[in-house]
């Protein structure tokens, strides 16, 4: 028998996974929980580069590009009224002959599934109940009682991993419950999708910060407008408490933001009254140091978490199922049928590849939410008074992520950065102004 791969989960990083894995030629099965493999969750997705060559090698790109909406600028607002454009939108796709584009979710699922080769291999009504595992082979049972057999099983089934907690109950001892407690939120988030007016015809990127909130607002397909709001909880909650929003909970905060303002006469209240979907999570953060045990291993949101705020969570994901692939196809062409140890020994390659570049982007996002949503005094100077005198780094920062970023390593690659990072501002300046910045933090807090 061929070397199997049972994928849980049919979304961004399942169905990537699934077209990596068709093209390096090894077996797989997608095991989804939803009813179908599209359903109306979450709203929208940004298309970067860094996802966008992998995409571009798995030949679904170009249709992407014809449902999702580019956009050029990026406005950064602030409650004072002082507002900036940045132009790393045009400056990435100058450099990589690509724009960034924003695409609703449940578009972009359909697209990669509609283009699968075998459709027979994607099992939806699914839900995975109980994992086990031999020396030579796993085995998956769903809540209807089928059984599916294989070699590794790959949790691409979120942050709220199944395949993570069995693997966390098959690996006792090994993984400590600080590490299990990692994940935490301090935030949440309200995303959704309105039907577009007038007024917002021509919609850019808006980021729209506040008081320990930030509004972003992205251009949609067909006149409609893509936000998502980002808000600092009341404290930092921790796995397994982390709290889950009802209807009226996500009713409350929508109409408490009605009167936020987003560009010129539009408010929040107005994309709220014309909203098409909408829900409201609260938004994990954690990157795990245990990636996989035995024939387990978790990729994308299930192993590495992170706020929407600089749109790299579904690029990331779709880099992790590139680099798992170029460690699965190592294997099996030096083993056709590979004991644990040597998967083992593949995992541990995979994990060393991507690891460092995930604990980067990780802080990174970290970093971004706390600016944007002005978190303390030394953010709130920093977001508006410093760093919108380095806006030009920010094009470099994007391109740096997208250039470095993990691609299949079996197939042509086209899109790279065609000129190297600008210089810009001198990052001494920067560090300048920041200790400017702490020396009159210290003096607030002294006064």
């Amino acid at each position: 028998m061929p070397f199997k791969v049972i994928i849980i989960g049919g979304s961004v990083t399942g169905l990537t996974l699934a077209h990596c894995l068709d093209l390096a030629g090894i077996d797989y099965v997608v095991l989804e929980k939803h009813h179908q493999v599209h359903p109306q969750v979450g709203a929208s997705l940004v298309i970067m580069p860094n996802g966008a060559r992998v995409l571009e090698q798995l030949g679904v790109l170009d249709h992407l590009r014809t449902i999702g909406q580019r956009y050029e600028l990026a406005h950064f607002m602030f409650p004072d009224g002082f507002q900036y454009c940045n132009r790393a939108p045009t400056v990435v796709n100058q450099r990589f002959q690509l724009p960034l584009l924003s695409v609703e979710r449940r578009q972009f699922l359909e697209v990669i599934y509609s283009r699968l080769k075998d459709k027979s291999r994607v099992h939806v009504e699914k839900r995975v109940v109980s994992i086990e595992s031999t020396q030579d082979d796993v085995s998956v049972k769903t809540s209807d009682g089928s059984i599916y057999c294989g070699d590794l099983v790959v949790g691409a089934d979120g942050v709220n991993s199944t395949v993570r907690s069995e693997m966390w109950r098959m690996a006792a001892g090994l993984v400590t419950e600080e590490e299990k407690a990692g994940l935490y939120a301090e935030y949440c988030g309200l995303f959704g999708i309105s039907s577009g007016t007038p007024a917002t015809k021509g919609f850019q990127n808006i980021f729209r910060s506040n008081n320990l909130y930030v509004i972003l607002v992205f251009p949609g397909g067909g006149g409609d407008v893509y936000w998502c709001v980002v808000k600092k909880m009341d404290r930092k909650y921790t796995y397994p408490d982390i709290p889950r929003f009802s209807s009226e909970q996500k009713l409350a905060m929508g109409e408490s933001l009605a009167a936020s303002p987003i560009w010129e006469d539009v408010r929040f209240g107005d994309l709220w009254t014309r909203r098409r979907t909408c829900s409201m999570v609260a938004l994990e953060e954690n990157l795990f140091k245990t990636w996989h045990h035995g024939r387990i291993v978790c990729i994308g949101d299930s192993i590495s978490k992170m706020t929407p705020n600089i749109g790299q969570g579904a690029q990331m994901s779709i880099e992790s199922a590139a680099g798992l692939t170029n460690a699965l196809r190592a294997l099996v062409n030096a083993h056709e049928k590979p004991a644990t140890h040597e998967i083992t020994a593949a995992l541990d390659d995979f994990q060393r590849s991507l690891a460092p570049r995930l604990v980067r982007i990780n802080k990174f996002s970290r970093q971004a939410t706390r600016l944007q949503t002005m978190d303390g005094l030394s953010r709130r100077l920093l977001a508006r008074y410093i760093l919108p005198w380095f806006s030009d780094r920010m094009a470099d920062s994007i391109c740096r992520m997208a250039g470095t970023g993990i691609v299949l390593d079996f197939v042509p690659c086209t899109i790279r950065d065609r000129q190297p990072p600008t210089t810009g501002k001198s990052w001494a300046a920067m560090l300048v102004c920041v200790l400017l910045v702490a020396c009159m933090v210290r003096w607030k807090l002294k006064s």
